[in-house]
């Protein structure tokens, strides 16, 4: 499903995680600099944390039970 900026917005999550796909960490981070949409930026200020999308979450094998190990800490 795709949902617009505005809408991740209303969501209210208490936590925003990027894992772009086929992105490492530091490109993830520059692309989401990048982004100039004002309901992104809110979104953003609340804070994100970042997962290396190429590494972990792109491909199918072990590094997604790693990846969700990951997922783990950061929501916890």
């Amino acid at each position: 499903m795709t949902r617009s900026w505005a809408e991740l917005v209303a969501i209210d999550p208490d936590r925003v995680i990027v894992a772009l796909c086929g992105f490492d960490v530091a490109s993830a981070q520059s692309e989401t600099a990048a982004v100039e949409d004002v309901a992104a930026r809110r979104l953003f200020a609340r804070g994100v944390e970042f997962l290396d999308g190429n590494a972990y979450t792109s491909r199918p094998g072990p590094r997604l039970v790693e990846a969700a190990e990951r997922l783990s800490l950061m929501l916890g």
